[in-house]
């Protein structure tokens, strides 16, 4: 039990609080307290893991006393507290806080000083024994005891190597982890290094696997970092044909970037000392205007990379915002002097007086799409809408926010404004009444520092101090997808690519970073048309075909290499086409169906080679040809399964009885021999095909209906899946079960596939989810992938191993196509980091022999 407290009430005077509970850390609830950010304090403080800090806290004792002491190795940890701690840091990943760089590099010196002392210890014993042989023996024989004892030392000097390698490996892999959110660039590449040292030790299991799916996963719309800043940066602009983007802050450079290549474009531009706080390109893309610190504007000629004139000069202070005007002729700037000036391009002279009437910084200008109205939000907290042409002001103030006024945008149609600021929150504005529209847009947890429309005035795009980036629904207001992570610290500016695709952001992190707007699953990717589900799916034997069978009864052919659509599709069956299979060279294919019929296509020419199948008394549920094809299984709801002769159409013998209740699945082994059904009936059966009798006993273990049964491909492993949320390993020849039940999943696990070459089990299941398990280590690789709306029903993989396809009962959804080759998880993750690890991350996690993760120096 736990004791967490909470102060609602201050006691009263005279009375007094005993020392054993005023020494706590209060939790305050009083009516004066801001109780959601006291609510959120009583959320924290209960997910706390209080083991997890006490470790975290004796560990930085140690850690602090070994640094103070000059690393001296005699206070490292070994033994069983050395094993406690490695262990703690890979379960930190869930937990709060995360281990600290001085933790993880106390953790891998005390194990590697423990290795160096079991080589030490391993080195004294053969030279006592390699001595006392020599003093001893001296026949032959006795040289061949040496040898042999040489050869044991060393094969355990060997062995510790080994298990230093993968101790390593699982603490890069927690590590890679625990920098998700401090940078996410780092932790991929943690996560490569994790799975190099790895592979090197032939232990690339389930947690290093699992760490490259994860850090991938966190954020899908991420495309690449863009490095070359040194400093926090405060703007970001794209080009008005989306080829370049310009980034600039708090150092002397501006970059230029190819946004197709992700690399710098010549030398970056060199302006003041004191840094850019502001820039824009003109409409035609030829000049961008840089707003100084020193309270400058330049503008850089594109065309000949110069400047072009001298320094426009009249403010006095920081240039904060810049916008040309829709002809490109004019150029307006804001100002921490509050003032907003006008200039003109080809004279580089101001045009009129500034515009006065804010009376704190002006933070953003922006011009409508047609020309006529400035509007400027400064941090008065307001909005000011000015007569482009006379400078006038229009009507009253806007005001509404509680705090400054960061950022504004004009709808494409120019009939409405957004804004943002300090108070964290986001308005719209009708810009002919003034008016606010709506309720004020929430979900930021900080300054919202940055806002845009997208192109086709659908959606806004923010950014914000709590380093993330949202899309917001302009109708309904509401939140389009899970919020875009990745920036390590503040976020200053967003912007979006004129075909309203790509977004570009920059933050104090001096990061740049591109953004897929569209994508919303890194390692997957949808099948190009809208509302397929798909109840089944499988590859043809040569992988070039994928097929897939829905709910309206049609079935599809696609091809594999673009995984566009091949022909109509094939209509015959009047309900849910519930399984379909290729024969084992391709010709043919069987299709499954609701209304409790089978049909047999011909591939080639998509027509019925025989008459329906109908022997069945209820809905097919489930067909599987045997390898050699000649025979093809079929499950029903009529708690039957079938033989069928292939060449005839005909049964072979008489239907498998046994099962109590509806049969979901059936698979043959790979030699053919037998044949697994899965029941509603919470059994598993095995099944002589020859004889056509089960074999031995039913498999019991699961708690309820058991939808999925596959063989492994060296027919060693059955595996099950049941809407008991859990999946079974049975020794297919014993019927034994094997390991522990795999448990991830929240509802039935629907279907299964293992991969070509049995190392890894694919599931889909009924929360909607897909996951993947390393079958060696029997766990999760990762977490679930989330791309479905409705129940998965059908999980497959390629032929080659390197695609798995799901679909799911939802005609809204999408089928899914996901990478799952670790070739694939590696070069996505390099594009993503875009860099290698630097020297100094490589000897606080690794140590010495730096090699390049990723890119070629230079």
């Amino acid at each position: 039990k736990r004791l967490i407290p909470v102060l609602r009430q201050e006691v009263d005077n005279g009375q007094r609080v005993h020392d054993a509970l005023a020494s706590h850390n209060w939790i305050f609830f009083r009516d004066s307290d801001e109780f959601d950010q006291a609510f959120q304090s009583l959320i924290r403080a209960m997910d706390t893991n209080l083991v997890h800090v006490r470790i975290h806290t004796r560990l930085t004792v140690k850690a602090l006393e070994w640094e103070q002491r000059n690393h001296n190795p005699g206070f490292l940890l070994h033994g069983a507290d050395l094993q406690e701690a490695e262990q703690w840091l890979i379960e930190s990943a869930n937990n709060d806080p995360d281990p600290t760089p001085l933790q993880s590099q106390y953790i891998y010196a005390s194990r590697k000083a423990a290795n160096q002392r079991q080589r030490n210890l391993l080195s004294a014993m053969i030279l006592a024994l390699v001595i006392s042989i020599a003093l001893a023996i001296i026949a032959f024989t006795q040289y061949q005891a040496a040898q042999t004892a040489l050869a044991l030392a060393q094969s355990e000097r060997d062995r510790a190597d080994h298990q230093a390698q993968i101790a390593l490996s699982r603490q890069l892999a927690a590590q890679s982890l625990n920098h998700i959110q401090a940078g996410l660039d780092e932790a991929i590449l943690l996560s490569l290094e994790a799975n190099r040292v790895a592979d090197e030790a032939d232990s690339a299991g389930s947690e290093v696997r699992g760490s490259l799916i994860e850090v991938l996963e966190t954020s899908p719309h991420l495309i690449t970092f863009l490095h070359g800043h040194t400093q926090a940066l405060r703007s970001v602009d794209f080009s008005p044909d989306g080829q370049v983007v310009a980034s600039a802050g708090l150092e002397e450079n501006v970059i230029l970037w190819d946004v197709q290549s992700h690399q710098a474009i010549g030398q970056p531009i060199v302006t003041s000392e004191e840094g850019i706080e502001s820039l824009a390109f003109n409409p035609s893309g030829t000049l961008l205007a840089l707003g100084g610190r020193n309270h400058q504007i330049w503008l850089w000629d594109l065309q000949t990379k110069t400047f072009a004139g001298v320094p426009l000069v009249g403010h006095e202070d920081i240039v904060r915002t810049l916008a040309f005007s829709p002809d490109g002729h004019t150029l307006v700037s804001g100002s921490h002097d509050n003032t907003i000036r006008f200039w003109d391009i080809e004279t580089g002279e101001e045009i009129r007086d500034p515009l006065i009437g804010h009376t704190d910084w002006v933070f953003n200008v922006k011009i409508s799409p047609d020309g006529t109205i400035l509007a400027s939000a400064a941090g008065d907290k307001t909005l000011r809408l000015w007569d482009f042409e006379t400078g006038e002001l229009i009507g009253e103030p806007l005001t509404g926010h509680d705090a400054h006024v960061h950022s504004m945008a004009f709808s494409p149609d120019g009939m409405l404004i957004a804004s943002a600021g300090g108070d964290s929150t986001i308005r719209v504005w009708d810009v002919e009444t003034g008016e606010p529209i709506g309720e004020p847009i929430l979900g930021h947890e900080n300054w919202v520092t940055s806002i845009q429309f997208t192109p086709d005035g659908k959606m806004l795009v923010s950014a914000s101090q709590d380093k993330t980036i949202r899309l917001w629904d302009v109708a309904t207001r509401q939140p389009v997808e899970k919020p875009f992570t990745g920036h390590a610290n503040f976020i200053n500016a967003v912007a979006i690519s004129p075909d309203g695709q790509t977004l570009a952001s920059a933050g104090n992190d001096h990061k740049v970073i591109f953004w897929d707007i569209a994508r919303t699953q890194r390692l997957g990717r949808a099948l190009h048309e809208e509302g397929r589900a798909a109840l089944s799916t499988a590859f043809s034997p040569n992988g070039d075909i994928l097929v897939t069978g829905g709910l309206n009864g049609d079935i599809r052919f696609w091809k594999t290499a673009d995984y566009t659509p091949i022909g109509r599709p094939l209509t015959g069956h009047t309900n849910f086409v519930n399984s379909v299979a290729f024969n084992p060279d391709g010709t043919l294919l069987a299709s499954a169906s609701e209304d409790s019929t089978i049909l047999i296509w011909d591939v080639a020419s998509g027509e019925i080679v025989s008459s329906p199948l109908s022997r069945h008394e209820a809905a097919v549920t489930s067909i599987a040809f045997s390898p050699d094809g000649t025979l093809l299984a079929s499950a029903s709801s009529d708690r039957t399964i079938r033989l069928w002769n292939v060449e005839t159409g005909e049964p072979s013998g008489e239907p498998l009885l046994g099962h109590e209740n509806n049969v979901f699945a059936v698979a043959f082994s790979p030699d053919g021999t037998r044949l697994a059904s899965a029941s509603r009936d919470g059994t598993v059966r095995l099944w002589d095909v020859k004889q056509g009798v089960q074999i031995g006993e039913p498999l019991i273990g699961h708690e309820s209906w058991v939808m999925a049964v596959a063989f492994s491909p060296d027919g060693t492993l059955l595996a099950s899946g049941s809407r008991d949320s859990t999946i079974r390993l049975w020794d297919a020849v014993t019927g034994e079960p094997f390991g522990q039940p795999l448990t991830g999943h929240s509802w039935t696990v629907a279907s299964l596939s293992f991969s070509p070459d049995g190392k890894t089990l694919a599931s889909g299941g009924w929360d909607n989810s897909v996951q993947l398990w390393d079958i060696r280590f029997q766990q999760r690789m990762g977490q679930p992938f989330q791309a479905h709306t409705g129940w998965v029903k059908t999980v497959v993989f390629s032929p080659d191993g390197l695609r798995l396809v799901s679909g799911s009962d939802n005609a809204r959804d999408r089928i899914m196509i996901w990478d799952v080759s670790y070739t694939s998880w590696h070069d996505q993750a390099c594009e993503v980091a875009n860099r290698n690890l630097s020297d100094n991350s490589w000897q606080r996690y690794i140590g010495n022999n730096y090699r390049e993760t990723c890119l070629p120096s230079g």
